[in-house]
C-alpha cells in the first residue's frame, strides 16, 4: 500500500512478537465481558528517524477491557454488528533505545506508561454478495510516558469495504489505516490499499497503492 511518513518515501524492516495471558468474564449486566490481561511485547526496527540507527523496545504491561457485541439483521439482507469497548493498561516494565522508529501503522506506537482507549467498531455485512462495511474507530489516551514526553490524545481510525465485480468473478477493497494526533492535528500515520482478488484464479492477491 502507500504510506504517509514523516520522512516521506522509506524502506524499513521490523519484527514485533508479543504473548498475551487473557481470562474473559462474562458478566450479567447487558452482555459485557470484562477481560484482565497480561502482554510481553518485542519489537525491533531495522531504520529509524536518525540515519544509520536501529531501534528496539521491550515491555510488559498489564490491564483489563470490557466490551460487548450487539447485532442486528437489516431488511435489506445486511448483517450489522456494533462491538463497543473501553480499556485500561499500564507498564509493568519497559525498555527502549534512544531511535524514533518511522511511523507506519499502530505496531510503531510506544507501549510506556498508562493507555486508557475507547472504541467503536461497527461491521455491516451481506453474505450472499460478499460486500461489507468495515469501520474502527477508537481514542486513546497516554500518559505517565518514558523520557518525559508528555501526554497525548489520539484518533484512530480503521475502515475498509469490499465489494464484488464483474458479476461476481471478483472482489475489489478499499482500506484506510490512520492515527492522528487530537491536539496538534498532525498526522502520526496514514496507510492506503486497494486490493483486487480475481475468483479461482492463482494470482488470487493484487494489491495497488492509491
Amino acid at each position: 500500500g502507500d504510506a504517509e511518513t514523516a520522512i516521506g518515501d522509506a524502506e524499513t524492516g521490523r519484527a514485533d512478537l508479543r504473548q498475551r495471558i487473557s481470562l474473559p468474564i462474562q458478566t450479567p449486566y447487558a452482555g459485557v465481558k470484562a477481560t484482565p490481561f497480561v502482554e510481553a511485547r518485542g519489537t525491533a526496527w531495522t531504520e529509524t528517524l536518525q540515519e544509520g540507527g536501529d531501534a528496539a523496545r521491550g515491555g510488559v504491561r498489564g490491564g483489563a477491557e470490557l466490551s460487548t457485541i450487539l447485532h442486528k439483521v437489516t431488511g435489506d439482507g445486511y448483517l450489522h454488528t456494533l462491538a463497543p469497548r473501553v480499556s485500561a493498561s499500564a507498564d509493568v516494565m519497559y525498555e527502549e533505545t534512544e531511535e524514533t522508529p518511522i511511523p507506519l501503522d499502530a505496531i510503531d506506537d510506544p507501549y510506556d506508561g498508562a493507555i486508557y482507549e475507547a472504541g467503536l467498531r461497527a461491521l455491516w455485512v451481506r453474505p450472499a454478495t460478499f460486500e461489507n462495511f468495515d469501520l474502527d474507530v477508537r481514542g486513546i489516551l497516554r500518559t505517565d510516558r518514558e523520557r518525559g514526553l508528555e501526554d497525548r490524545t489520539e484518533l484512530g481510525v480503521l475502515t475498509e469495504y469490499i465489494t464484488r465485480y464483474g458479476r461476481g468473478v471478483g472482489q475489489i477493497g478499499l482500506r484506510h489505516d490512520g492515527r492522528y494526533d487530537m491536539e496538534s492535528g498532525e498526522t502520526i500515520f496514514s496507510r492506503r490499499d486497494r486490493k483486487s482478488t480475481r475468483l479461482n484464479s492463482s494470482h488470487a492477491n493484487i494489491s495497488y497503492a492509491v
